[in-house]
């Protein structure tokens, strides 16, 4: 094993913290009532050439279907040569819920001869954050040994990881030196120039435990975080918005993927995401839920990601943290202390 692949791995153990945080912390996936989505993503089976493009524009606006984004064209097809395409859809109010549109969508697709992957809504997400610092980081890292694992090696500059969140605060002192901006990206709506700035917090509080120095001491010393905008500075932001930031990472080659937010519901889209970071050995780790019930959440509950529990000082499992057979790894989850906006 070489130097990169095994500072990667031991990263990855290590920056199991920074996904297994309190409720306070945490980032929910919130499936909002379906009477409230206004949108559709669909994956073809198989690309789509120009002129089934056009017509297939054509056809879906008379019944009220608008294409708002076509990722693999502006992606430049790269990831999509021997697959389908994906795109954003809207329906207008016409339509009384999603399903009909769904349905109306199925038909038209049929009568293009284009084959479907599947339809699903573009469910929305949300962060709940109310941050409670912590006087002391010494209990966590004495748990997982980390004081130890410092003499094995501080980390890496060559080891990049994508922090897919709310943003990071890369003007933060402790930050400095760790962020790399230009390897960054911004897919929500607050798209300023691909800015991953974060006016929130959560993401900034998630870097910090991965790494940052001075006031706080992140789990490594040297290293590289790709922050990824993918919730807004509400915190909200779709599945769709989360597919194209880890795309970004694949793009860019990160070796370590951070998600720190679930849902409850099984994407198809998120899946392929995961397929694909998978296919190219890109470690990926999420938390697995914050609602204290028994089963994992997505897409910590997806075998090839790395499900991390929370536990409190006492080595105890956390009572907000969701638990299951096929949960791979815990870590200390309650009042982390870390970097802020």
């Amino acid at each position: 094993m070489n130097k990169k692949a095994y500072i990667s791995i031991l990263l990855t153990v290590f920056l199991i913290v920074s996904v297994a945080v309190d409720v306070s912390h945490g980032v929910e996936i919130i499936n909002f009532q379906e009477e409230g989505i206004q949108e559709l993503v669909l994956s073809t089976k198989n690309p789509i050439d120009e002129v089934e493009h056009e017509a297939l524009i054509a056809d879906l606006q008379v019944q009220g279907v608008e294409i708002l984004d076509d990722l693999a064209k502006r992606r430049g097809r790269a990831l999509s040569e021997e697959g389908g395409y994906t795109y954003l859809l809207s329906f207008d109010e016409t339509y009384n819920a999603w399903i009909d549109a769904k349905e109306v969508l199925e038909e038209t697709l049929m009568e293009e001869s284009i084959a479907v992957q599947f339809i699903e809504p573009n469910y929305s997400v949300e962060a709940t954050i109310e941050y409670s610092v912590h006087p002391s980081q010494d209990w966590h890292y004495d748990m997982i040994q980390l004081k130890e694992a410092w003499d094995l090696t501080r980390g890496s500059a060559n080891v990049q990881v994508a922090v897919l969140d709310t943003g990071v605060n890369y003007l933060h002192p402790g930050l400095q030196g760790q962020v790399n901006v230009e390897l960054g990206g911004n897919y929500t709506e607050e798209d300023l120039f691909h800015d991953p700035m974060d006016r929130n917090g959560h993401g900034t509080h998630v870097a910090g435990i991965i790494g940052s120095y001075g006031i706080t001491a992140g789990i490594m010393e040297s290293l590289s975080i790709m922050p990824i905008k993918v919730l807004n500075d509400e915190g909200q932001g779709t599945n769709y918005w989360i597919y194209d930031g880890i795309l970004h990472a694949i793009e860019n080659k990160a070796d370590v993927i951070n998600l720190s937010f679930g849902s409850t519901e099984h994407s198809q889209l998120i899946a392929g995401a995961v397929d694909l970071a998978t296919e190219k050995n890109i470690i990926m780790v999420a938390a697995s839920g914050n609602d204290g019930v028994h089963g994992l959440q997505y897409p910590a509950a997806y075998p090839s990601v790395i499900s991390v529990g929370s536990v409190n000082p006492q080595g105890s499992a956390s009572l907000f943290s969701n638990y299951d057979r096929y949960l791979d790894v815990v870590a200390p989850g309650e009042g982390i202390y870390s970097t802020g906006l």
